[in-house]
């Protein structure tokens, strides 16, 4: 967490500290970060979250072998931010998950009625995680707008298009795929996901 709060707080010290000009001069980088899966998870759909939380782009591709690789796009300080934040999210899901599966829900369930426990918590976390990305956005855009009295988020996503389309990349969304959950066990790992503190 200590970690997380660092970036952050240079993230926005990063931000305050450029001119317009100084944003569009930057060239715009990505970052690798191969999964190892060959198959998209819940903590994957975290990525946009965090994508939109240090204003850069991200999106999926595959390696030879057709294991997943997290391609996050942008600024270098944005990019990096990114790249240090996936990794606190991944032991968030580590942590939690390993805290359910020791909990009297999940231990007083059998085989296939784990499993659903487990995907349905992770699930859950997945969704709360998210929900505190979105709100930490908020509060960062309003207090950077205050500080600087201009939209940083805006003049960067300009950058963004602009070199997106010199590389003639157009994304498109994909819906989150959808699953029965246990509704004790979502909102166990909502909660959860909350709970996530960065700053």
């Amino acid at each position: 967490m200590a970690a997380a709060a660092k970036v952050t707080e240079l993230l926005n010290r990063h931000d305050l500290s450029m001119s317009e000009l100084e944003l569009q001069a930057q060239p715009c980088m990505r970052v690798e970060l191969p999964t190892g899966r060959s198959r998209i998870g819940p903590i994957d759909e975290c990525a946009p979250a965090v994508a939109d939380f240090v204003d850069c782009r991200s999106w999926f591709e595959t390696d030879a072998e057709g294991r997943l690789i997290q391609v996050f796009f942008g600024l270098p300080a944005d990019i990096k931010a990114a790249a240090t934040l996936m990794p606190l999210i991944a032991r968030a899901f580590e942590t939690e998950a390993n805290r359910f599966r020791a909990s009297p829900d999940y231990l007083r369930g059998r085989g296939g009625k784990r499993r659903a426990l487990h995907t349905s918590f992770v699930l859950g976390l997945s969704h709360g995680i998210q929900a505190k990305l979105a709100a930490m956005r908020k509060g960062r855009e309003a207090a950077l707008h205050r500080l600087s009295g201009r939209d940083v988020a805006v003049a960067k996503a300009g950058v963004l298009d602009a070199e997106m389309d010199k590389l003639g990349l157009h994304l498109r969304s994909r819906n989150p795929s959808e699953h029965p959950v246990n509704p004790a066990a979502f909102d166990a790992g909502q909660a959860a996901g909350e709970r996530f503190e960065m700053q």
